[in-house]
């Protein structure tokens, strides 16, 4: 009777809330819950007749038009089927929510963006959903591999974050900022991550036919990263991390655009990373360091090639030369002085940057032996001697371990000595 009956407001009044939106979130969660029992997958279309209903209801009416009436409707659909795709964990279950969606419903979602992107009422459940819908938690998107729903999945994905952050970027802060702007950022960071990583788009499809979904995507991500001041990065918790892990996974398969951003662009990106090492918190400092040796391992097996993106790396360095330089400092400072558990992490991103400043880390370490007593700098620059001993100059695996290793009997000794 419940799974018939479920949008009946009569019986469940709660649903005509806006402030019960979790509640609807795990009512659905429930509901679709019990439809999957036995994967009864067929009783789907029935379970979703009037959620389809609420859907031509709104698609028949222009967006520009949408009255408060709508626009409730769309917070609680939104909420609705993220709490369905959270209870879709196999991929049958997930094809039959996509299936319903796409190629119908999955337009109304950037329509939302692009008409309520001031509303934070309404994106925040909206930018949820598609986070959901993307999310390959336990491998449940498996596409065919003849299929183009990965590639389709994302353009609507990258239409969204196109829509949603060229609208926010440009109305103020009226009063809450966390809930007005990072929050949403923080959720496209999330969406923009689960695509990067979910397995099931080939992102090489959109350059070949001059498919602009993913460059735009691109393009939005990082103009949302550029509106969070420096000084804020940290400040949120929950952006903070968001931010740091797409990040890393943007520069785990898109190094070459961000190496190939304009110079002012790709200072602000290090700058950035530079504060992520500052973090007291693992995970943030560990992303930042993946992502720093993501980048300059990128730009170290480029320099030397005739390339556009090879020149486009000796403009960075030209004009900011201090750039990488500063970084060795930095991690050299935090691995000596701080007390951290994630020396394993810190020392990858070292390793590629002496490297590339081969000369500046012989003149920092004269610097610090200079800095000791007299008595005690023979066994300092014996110490520090240590650190490239036996290590050749590449980027293969097992030189990188051997400088791992050698840099945990640097610390220990250095700790010996002070």
């Amino acid at each position: 009777y419940v799974l018939q009956n479920h949008s009946s407001l009569e019986l469940f009044p709660f649903l005509q809330e806006p402030s019960f939106g979790r509640q609807r979130t795990s009512f659905y969660l429930s509901l679709t819950k019990i439809i999957l029992v036995d994967d009864r997958v067929m009783k789907f279309s029935a379970f979703v007749a009037p959620l389809t209903q609420t859907f031509q209801r709104l698609m028949s009416i222009n967006p520009n038009m949408w009255d408060a009436h709508a626009k409730n409707s769309l917070m609680g659909i939104f909420r609705d089927i993220r709490g369905i795709l959270q209870a879709s964990l196999t991929t049958r279950a997930y094809m039959a929510v996509f299936d319903w969606l796409h190629p119908n419903f999955l337009p109304i979602f950037a329509k939302a963006a692009e008409t309520c992107y001031s509303n934070h009422l309404i994106t925040t459940p909206l930018l949820k959903c598609v986070e959901e819908l993307t999310h390959n938690k336990v491998q449940r998107i498996s596409f065919e591999p003849s299929s183009p729903n990965g590639i389709l999945l994302f353009r609507q994905t990258s239409k969204v974050l196109v829509a949603y952050s060229t609208g926010v970027l440009s109305c103020p802060v009226i009063n809450d900022v966390y809930h007005e702007r990072y929050k949403g950022i923080s959720v496209c960071f999330r969406i923009f991550c689960h695509c990067l990583q979910g397995s099931y788009v080939n992102f090489g499809i959109f350059d070949l036919y001059g498919d602009s979904a993913l460059s735009d995507a691109q393009r939005s991500i990082i103009n949302l990263f550029l509106s969070i001041p420096i000084d804020e990065l940290l400040v949120y918790p929950k952006l903070a991390y968001a931010t740091f892990q797409m990040l890393e996974g943007f520069s785990r398969t898109h190094s070459n655009v961000l190496v190939g951003m304009e110079p002012s662009v790709f200072v602000r990106i290090i700058k950035g990373l530079q504060r992520g090492l500052q973090s007291t918190t693992m995970k943030i400092s560990s992303f930042s360091a993946t992502t720093i040796d993501n980048i300059v391992t990128f730009c170290y097996k480029q320099i030397g090639k005739d390339t556009p993106i090879s020149r486009h790396i000796s403009q960075h360095i030209q004009q900011n030369p201090d750039l990488f330089p500063s970084i060795i400092t930095q991690i050299l400072n935090i691995m000596i002085y701080e007390e951290v558990i994630n020396n394993w992490s810190l020392s990858r991103p070292l390793y590629t940057l002496i490297l590339l400043n081969e000369t500046y880390f012989e003149q920092l370490q004269q610097q610090l032996i200079s800095s000791q007593p007299v008595a005690k700098r023979e066994k300092y620059k014996s110490v520090f001697d240590g650190i490239m001993t036996g290590v050749e100059r590449n980027l293969e695996i097992p030189n990188r371990d051997k400088f791992t290793q050698n840099m945990n009997v640097f610390l220990h000794n250095i700790k010996q000595l002070s």
